[in-house]
């Protein structure tokens, strides 16, 4: 790969709190703390994090960034991989053209208002989705979607958006013949999930590479000589 390095990668997973017990916000505010919390006893510096998720795991990772783009744009990850997320919580009852899709009507359509029962102002309702923000100012964000799958339609429309709005820092990439959250599937069952994988890992690693070099061509050359 053109930006591969040899690195090493720590990978830590968000023990966040599920619905139906825990409604909306209460999984994006337990990720946002994690972040938080690593930042401040970790000594990790943002530029160095990766936020990745899959189906509303992606959701939650645009969604925090939209977050620390208001709150605080300095903590800002490096970038963001987000494999079939939902970005229209109102688009429901959408999937008449998608029989393939692992997602049946039933279940999206029903967890949705559950999950977002205690969001009773319509404005507020409203910019629960992160298609009706603005996608500026974000980190370089990797969006992937199969054309078989529920949120296809969702994911052309944000791509539109993000074309709309000069956005130039996101990559979508849409999967032929795949259904939902095509990189949850084992390798030796569904080849695609091999490309599904890589590409994202190469948006990554295109966006790090030119960052961990620098770090490790300052710490290669040592403390300035004093004069």
């Amino acid at each position: 790969m053109q930006y591969s390095l040899d690195v090493s990668v720590d990978v830590l997973l968000a023990r966040y709190c599920m619905a139906p017990e825990y409604l909306y916000p209460t999984a994006l505010t337990d990720c946002f703390d994690v972040y938080k919390y690593v930042l401040e006893h970790e000594n990790i510096t943002p530029d160095h994090v990766v936020f990745s998720g899959d189906s509303a795991g992606a959701e939650i990772a645009i969604t925090n960034c939209m977050r620390l783009r208001e709150e605080s744009p300095e903590l800002q990850p490096a970038v963001a991989l987000c494999y079939s997320p939902v970005v229209d919580f109102t688009n429901v009852g959408a999937d008449e053209d998608t029989p393939y899709c692992l997602l049946t009507d039933s279940f999206v359509d029903n967890c949705i208002p559950m999950y977002l029962r205690n969001v009773t102002d319509v404005d507020e309702r409203r910019m629960v989705s992160p298609i009706n923000n603005s996608l500026r100012d974000l980190p370089p964000v990797f969006l992937q979607w199969g054309t078989l799958e529920r949120f296809y339609e969702q994911g052309l429309r944000f791509k539109a958006k993000a074309d709309a709005e000069g956005v130039n820092n996101m990559e979508f990439d849409f999967l032929q013949n795949m259904v939902h959250d095509a990189v949850m599937f084992p390798v030796a069952i569904s080849p695609s999930t091999d490309k599904a994988i890589t590409n994202g890992c190469a948006f990554a690693a295109k966006h790090l590479a030119p960052v961990l070099r620098a770090k490790l061509s300052a710490f290669s050359a040592g403390p300035e000589s004093e004069p």
